[in-house]
């Protein structure tokens, strides 16, 4: 009698149990852990350059509202007393022929006359051969950064030819009335604008001059 001997075999399969029956989809899982990493990474990024720029002193914060700018320009106030500077321009002359346009160039002193009343001195010479002597009592409308005035005072026309007697002949005397602006550029340097008329007994003549001012 032959025996037949039978072995059996166990084998044991071990599957993944997201396989069967789990409800979350594997792709799922693989874009949540790439999105976590990115979170992480960018989380990493922002705290490496925050602590680089705080080591440097920088302070990384929200950007502020943008609020309009009201405050009126040229409110600095205008403390100066003294002041001296050039100008130059053109004067418009009356003559008989008709009229005339010499350059002028000349240069001002202006002070506080008793201590309180600005005064200003200038002296300017013409391309014609004559010069005018002005002495003039300044009015600012506001003594700010930029300054508005009149200005009124004497002039004297001085003529080459009559030399001294220029001074004694009183009909190179007249009013001087002008408008002018003044400008601070940068402290104390100002930018000066004029615009005048000087009337005599003999001759009516204006004028146009610009230049600057430096006070103290």
């Amino acid at each position: 009698m032959i025996r037949h001997n039978t072995l059996y075999f166990l084998t044991i399969v071990l599957m993944p149990a997201f396989l069967f029956g789990s409800q979350t989809p594997v792709d799922k899982i693989l874009d949540d852990n790439k999105a976590i990493t990115g979170r992480k990474i960018e989380e990493i990024k922002e705290s490496e350059e925050s602590k680089l720029l705080n080591d440097k002193g920088l302070k990384v914060t929200q950007p502020l509202e943008k609020k309009e700018n009201l405050t009126p320009q040229h409110e600095f106030p205008f403390f100066y007393e003294y002041a001296l500077g050039g100008r130059l321009g053109v004067s418009v002359d009356q003559e008989d022929d008709g009229f005339s346009f010499p350059i002028l160039f000349g240069f001002f002193y202006r002070f506080p006359f008793l201590e309180k009343f600005p005064t200003e001195i200038s002296v300017d010479l013409l391309s014609n051969s004559k010069g005018v002597l002005d002495v003039s009592y300044l009015y600012y409308l506001a003594k700010r950064n930029l300054r508005l005035y009149g200005k009124a005072g004497l002039s004297v026309f001085l003529i080459a030819e009559d030399k001294l007697a220029t001074l004694s002949n009183l009909d190179n005397y007249g009013a001087n009335l002008a408008v002018g602006m003044e400008d601070i550029l940068y402290p104390p340097l100002s930018f000066k604008v004029e615009l005048g008329a000087r009337v005599g007994l003999e001759q009516v003549t204006g004028y146009f001059i610009f230049g600057y001012s430096w006070s103290w």
